[in-house]
């Protein structure tokens, strides 16, 4: 979703959109696991994280 710019449909279409931040929610004994994994995925790929109050968009 965020490298390649898109969101992916169920019907397995992509709608192109300009994606700059990730929200993750969850309240299950899961949830910070699952967030750790996504973080250390996104930058395994090279992404650049910041906080939002650090990006120019949200200024």
């Amino acid at each position: 979703m965020v490298k390649n710019q898109s969101l992916n449909c169920h019907s397995g279409k992509q709608i192109p959109c300009e994606i700059d931040s990730v929200c993750i929610h969850g309240d299950n004994e899961s949830s910070l696991s699952t967030a750790k994994s996504i973080r250390e995925n996104l930058i395994e790929n090279g992404l650049q994280l910041k906080p939002l109050n650090q990006m120019k968009k949200f200024i």
